[in-house]
């Protein structure tokens, strides 16, 4: 299910996807961000295990010879493993103690490896939201580029992806479902091919702590 992209911008943050809205571009901060209100991803802020799976625990799939619309659980309860190719790649996901300044006591957030593009984690809403939405990821790479965006089931595709290692990052844009007929029920978060690293690593590796889905453009502050 390959989901194409065509890059806007330069250096660290490129707006991808032809009916994507860029509202903002990556910045750093140094707060904890906060439960936002109002979030339509069900558990957004990673805290929720996936269920019988401990914190610390690596849970990876790799897509079988021929490919598969398989969409595993992560560590994470809510969000799911999704790989676009056709066998032989792998995305791990562990839930380790947040690296997030000042983030509460025993705060955990997601570690994500994905060895092939456009792959990575899956969200569904409970229910399809129609009008224009903003999503927020906040997010730490290592290794790579990652795309953030919400859409409609298949149809989604990262609206904004960061290239910007080693620092706690938020992606914040608007989603693709913003015509009467459309809606948005999918939020993906996936590893995307650094444009400015010379020697790019074959492995994409980041960390997530928060990501959000609502109506409010300014739902996405630090604090």
């Amino acid at each position: 299910m390959l989901r194409k992209s065509w890059l806007l911008d330069t250096k660290h943050c490129m707006a991808t996807g032809g009916r994507a809205m860029l509202v903002a571009s990556a910045i750093a901060a140094l707060a904890a961000p906060a439960a936002y209100a109002g979030n339509f991803l069900p558990n957004g802020n990673f805290q929720t295990p996936a269920p019988g799976i401990a914190p610390g625990t690596i849970v990876s799939y790799t897509s079988p010879s021929g490919g598969s619309t398989a969409e595993p659980q992560s560590a994470a309860a809510d969000w799911l493993m999704y790989i676009n190719d056709y066998g032989g790649n792998t995305v791990t996901t562990e839930l380790v103690p947040s690296t997030f300044p000042n983030a509460p006591a025993e705060t955990l957030m997601l570690h994500v490896t994905v060895s092939v593009r456009d792959s990575g984690l899956v969200n569904y809403t409970l229910r399809n939201h129609t009008g224009v939405l903003f999503t927020c990821v906040w997010v730490y790479i290592n290794h790579g580029a990652v795309g953030v965006g919400s859409g409609l089931e298949a149809y989604t595709e990262p609206n904004l992806i960061l290239d910007r290692q080693g620092a706690w990052e938020f992606l914040h844009v608007g989603n693709q479902g913003t015509g009467p007929d459309d809606g948005t029920n999918t939020t993906v978060i996936y590893a995307e091919p650094s444009q400015f690293d010379a020697n790019p690593a074959p492995v994409t590796d980041f960390y997530v702590q928060m990501a959000t889905l609502n109506a409010s453009e300014g739902a996405c502050k630090p604090f």
